[in-house]
């Protein structure tokens, strides 16, 4: 996958997620923050095995490589998402954010 469209993956499924834990926590902000802040994020994304693209992993810092892992999580809702529709989309959070 090009590196482009692995980034158009990962702001929309940034997208979804946001749509989905505000519509969990009834659209309060701060409770939203930490749950799909970069290093919740790249957390889960490490304890699924989710591995980021290739070409997103060069020599960084922790701060930017958890970032890199926390959009590997937002490419899988994508995925989720174009496989199996929103609704599974929500499970999928559910068992895995919350």
């Amino acid at each position: 996958m090009e590196i482009k469209e692995y980034k158009r993956r990962e702001f929309l499924g940034d997208r979804l997620l946001g749509f989905i834990v505000g519509d969990i926590q009834g659209n309060d902000y701060k409770k939203c923050i930490p749950i799909v802040n970069n290093d919740n994020l790249a957390k889960v994304a490490q304890s699924l095995g989710l591995i980021p693209h290739p070409e997103n992993i060069p020599p960084a810092s922790i701060r930017r490589k958890m970032k890199i892992y926390a959009d590997a999580y937002e490419v899988r809702i994508y995925e989720i998402y174009i496989e199996s529709g929103i609704d599974a989309v929500k499970q999928f959070v559910l068992e895995t954010l919350f």
